[in-house]
């Protein structure tokens, strides 16, 4: 079995929201899932593509690592739900 071919960028991204996914269900377990999922994708991700769309020079806004954003959360979440 092969494994896909996942762009480094998109795989660190997925990973980090993962991380940071896991951190708001420790911290704020009061919230509701899709409340951490919507905290973790548009501020944390869409900061993060911000800041590299304000920054033209040094980086690359792009779509596609929201897309990894929101399917390293959503892993997060699963994980989240699964140990409860």
């Amino acid at each position: 079995m092969t494994l896909p071919n996942i762009p480094k960028d998109k795989l660190l991204h997925g990973i980090a929201s993962f991380g940071i996914e896991i951190a708001l269900a420790v911290a704020l377990p009061m919230w509701q899932p899709w409340a951490r999922f919507s905290c973790n994708v548009i501020i944390v991700g869409g900061g993060k593509e911000l800041y590299d769309y304000m920054h033209p020079d040094e980086h690359e806004a792009s779509f596609a690592d929201l897309l990894a954003d929101a399917a390293g959360a959503l892993c997060g979440e699963i994980v989240v739900a699964l140990l409860r």
